[in-house]
């Protein structure tokens, strides 16, 4: 099952590097109030980054918050009602 994972995530790895290199003309990209020109292709990676940012960082939390209640940890953890209470 491992194999099948990572070939798929080379897979699409290589067909996001090949939609990446394919669209290499400006556009005006726009920011809240800030405009500016660049390569699409610039864009599509600050995007996926952004994503993968995102998502590593949803998953560090998710992990942190199961190791602080599978030690007994007596911290409250956000979002949880503290103990003993419903």
């Amino acid at each position: 099952m491992k194999r099948v994972k990572v070939a798929g995530g080379v897979l699409l790895g290589f067909l996001l590097l090949v939609l990446i290199l394919q669209n290499t003309d400006p556009v005006q990209t726009r920011i809240f109030s800030a405009s500016f020109s660049m390569p699409l292709a610039l864009t599509l990676i600050a995007c996926v980054g952004a994503g993968f940012g995102l998502g590593w960082l949803c998953c560090w939390a998710r992990l942190r918050r199961r190791a602080a209640n599978a030690s007994g940890d007596a911290r409250q953890v956000p979002g949880q009602a503290a103990p003993g209470h419903r």
